[in-house]
């Protein structure tokens, strides 16, 4: 921020690192946080992948946004080929519903 980013980008999981953090689903309030650090600090934020909790369900979706410097969620991409995961208490959700049609990702 120091030097004047106009583009913030952070990684695939990035939500799991650190000494403190334990591997979760995130929700749709998590993502608010970084919509408000964005809007706060003037910067557009790519961030990476998320396992992001469906709403009513107990599937999970890797899903990476892109918040805009005034805090607008303006894409949203929901992988669609998951890799094989082998936890039983992991359900990746891979049909078409999840995948967001145009001008209905928006929060």
């Amino acid at each position: 921020m120091k030097q004047g980013a106009d583009v913030i980008c952070l990684s695939e999981s990035f939500v799991y690192w650190g000494k403190e953090r334990v591997q979760r689903n995130c929700t749709l309030a998590d993502i608010e946080k970084y919509q408000d650090f964005a809007k706060e600090n003037q910067v557009n934020l790519v961030l990476g992948s998320v396992s992001l909790k469906v709403e009513n369900s107990d599937k999970t979706t890797n899903t990476c946004f892109v918040i805009d410097r005034n805090g607008k969620i303006v894409h949203r991409y929901d992988k669609k080929y998951m890799y094989q995961v082998n936890k039983p208490d992991l359900k990746i959700d891979e049909t078409e519903k999840t995948i967001p049609r145009k001008n209905e990702w928006c929060i």
